[in-house]
């Protein structure tokens, strides 16, 4: 009977399947501060190695010529900026007057003051500035860094969520192996290179911030040049000795990254 009739059949609503989304990549974990001293190496350290091959005195008059400004908006070129002014001052405070060292002291803490405003490390940097106003002697300098450092060093741990520490940290080892390298080449010696510049747990560090967290932190012209850099870090300082053109390697790929600072 209903085949008879000129009702239509009744069909079947037509559901709409809802899009597909694809999810979002997970950003692979890192850890800012590993708990790794190798890291962050006492000043008296550095000056040690600077010592024992003989570029102590020209690395420091390279460092004299490193100058930021610091205290800029975008917080990873501030990181990365007073993390350089870090570098060069421990380079430089065991041969250079307090008051050339104070100037940078205060590069540095503006770089703090525009990341963080209620930083802990605000107060050290002020104790630092009134201790050069006081012309110490080069030694008493020497021990009050590492003084410092000590204390940073205890205090690392409450910064192992932080995205801008490795940019920080980045911007020093930079510095201080540019300056290095600058220092090998003006004593024509490109030997020390692998003991100067060969850390593989550093490298794995700032490889391993580049592959994760970095990836949306680091400003996009800088990601290339820096994971390249990293690479041929790793691979010219394996060599022992290193080549005055191995040593020309580390130079040009860092004053490429600073310069983009």
């Amino acid at each position: 009977m209903l085949a008879c009739t000129g009702n239509p059949e009744p069909t079947e609503p037509i559901v709409q399947a809802p899009p597909l989304v694809e999810p979002e990549p997970a950003v692979p974990s890192f850890d800012a501060w590993p708990g790794t001293p190798e890291l962050l190496p006492a000043p008296s350290r550095v000056a040690a190695s600077l010592q024992t091959h003989g570029i102590q005195k020209a690395c420091a008059e390279y460092a004299a010529r490193v100058s930021f400004k610091t205290d800029v908006s975008v917080s990873t070129v501030a990181a990365a900026r007073t993390g350089a002014e870090i570098g060069a001052l421990v380079v430089e405070a065991p041969v250079t007057e307090p008051a050339k060292l104070a100037e940078r002291v205060q590069r540095i803490q503006a770089g703090l003051a525009s990341l963080n405003e209620e930083s802990l490390a605000l107060q050290d940097t002020a104790n630092l500035l009134v201790f050069l106003s006081q012309n110490p002697e080069p030694d008493q300098v020497s021990v009050q860094l590492d003084q410092l450092h000590a204390k940073l060093l205890m205090n690392m741990e409450a910064q192992s969520e932080s995205e801008l520490l490795p940019v920080l940290l980045a911007g020093a080892w930079m510095q201080t192996y540019l300056l290095m390298a600058q220092g090998l080449e003006a004593n024509n010696n490109p030997g020390p290179g692998h003991a100067l510049f060969f850390r593989p747990v550093v490298g794995q560090y700032f490889s391993g911030y580049v592959s994760s967290v970095g990836q949306g932190t680091i400003p996009s012209g800088m990601l290339g040049p820096l994971e390249e850099t990293l690479v041929h870090l790793r691979v010219v300082t394996e060599k022992d000795p290193m080549s005055a053109e191995d040593l020309a390697t580390v130079r040009e790929g860092l004053e490429d990254i600073l310069g983009m600072l």
